[in-house]
């Protein structure tokens, strides 16, 4: 019962979230987005949750300066990062993942240089490499990786 319960959390927050910008500020101000990372580090073999919880990370994310600021402070990009190690086998959990990384690092160099520090260059390499043909997968890879080379371009 616990289990389908936490299966289910990361749902409602999604659901609530979907082009609705004052409930992303209002879950976030409450911890809402602290509680889908832990839940990702407490089970961070559960392909469903982890999956479920990237699209609830993404949508805490978006638009939301705050929910950005906690993803990176919960150890958010930590979290998917790990998701896509443990579950590169899953195409639906990798185009969240990518989904919500990107969300997170947008239009923040310090959160994309973060991201590239702790691993991300390489996951999005794995990623690219074990879905090449998968359309929804690619699309969300080509959103973080522009992010990624745009912040390295500026490096030159």
């Amino acid at each position: 019962t616990e289990l389908t319960t936490l299966h289910e959390a990361p749902d409602a927050i999604t659901n609530l979230t979907f082009h609705h910008e004052g409930s992303r500020v209002r879950i976030s101000a409450i911890g809402g987005l602290e509680a889908v990372v832990k839940i990702m580090t407490t089970f961070p073999k559960c392909q469903t949750l982890q999956e479920r919880a990237c699209a609830a990370l993404r949508n805490l994310a978006y638009k939301n300066v705050t929910g950005k600021k906690q993803a990176i402070e919960s150890g958010g990009i930590e979290a998917v990062l790990a998701a896509i190690n443990n579950h590169l086998d899953s195409a639906s959990l990798c185009e969240r993942a990518c989904w919500a990384l990107s969300t997170i690092v947008d239009d923040s160099k310090e959160n994309t240089v973060l991201l590239l520090s702790l691993g991300g260059g390489a996951a999005v390499a794995n990623v690219k490499t074990k879905w090449p043909d998968d359309g929804k997968v690619q699309t969300a890879l080509k959103s973080l990786t522009q992010l990624i080379v745009a912040e390295m371009s500026s490096w030159l």
